[in-house]
């Protein structure tokens, strides 16, 4: 049983859809830092590496940091991680065998993606806020300004990587594969507790 330690569980979810995300994680975490790399790092280093070369080019950094941190990076970059992933919830849950699978045996996952669906629209809006006030205020030389921008920028970039990293978790292939697999479990258990009670029947017989 995979344990319930997934960063997903801080979004007012119970403990059972902690579980269920933590195994989620544990069955496909290699594409998930697969995604976490191309998505959410790389952009960052992007903008780290510009960040530096700026600083280095600046004669008085005091005066400027302002400008090179909270110009509207971040938030463009926590847009992108929430846009590219809000698809997957939209997706419909089939099996590999085609077969929509049964609504009513998989509630948990519709739950799962509506809070994370609402957690996503929450922050497209906050991000995209962000960005027009950073673009519209990053010129001002306040450095009280400055500061709260670029903490509200850094902690809503951590939260849209936390929600996208959910969402890609929650695609169909993913969790339309879980429900095919717990499915295949089931049948081979029953084919095995089958045959077990047949050698039974037989075994008496004799």
């Amino acid at each position: 049983m995979a344990k319930n330690n997934y960063l997903g569980s801080m979004w007012l979810l119970t403990p059972k859809h902690g579980q269920r995300m933590s195994e989620l994680h544990s069955r496909h975490k290699q594409d998930l830092t697969s995604w976490t790399l191309f998505t959410v790092i790389l952009p960052l280093i992007t903008f780290l590496f510009v960040a530096a070369i700026n600083i280095l080019y600046t004669n008085c950094l005091c005066s400027s940091w302002g400008k090179i941190f909270n110009n509207g990076s971040l938030p463009i970059i926590a847009f992108g991680v929430i846009s590219s992933t809000i698809p997957y919830l939209v997706e419909k849950l089939r099996s590999e065998s085609n077969e929509k699978l049964d609504v009513d045996n998989n509630v948990e996952i519709f739950d799962l993606r509506k809070r994370a669906l609402a957690f996503a629209t929450v922050l497209l809006f906050i991000t995209a806020g962000l960005f027009i006030v950073q673009s519209l205020n990053f010129v001002e030389n306040n450095d009280t300004k400055n500061i709260i921008f670029l903490i509200s920028a850094i902690i809503i970039t951590f939260l849209s990587a936390i929600v996208g990293r959910a969402m890609f978790l929650l695609q169909s292939v993913y969790v339309a594969n879980e429900g095919f697999e717990e499915s295949v479990e089931a049948n081979v258990e029953q084919i095995q507790a089958s045959i077990k009670s047949q050698f039974d029947i037989y075994g008496d017989e004799g």
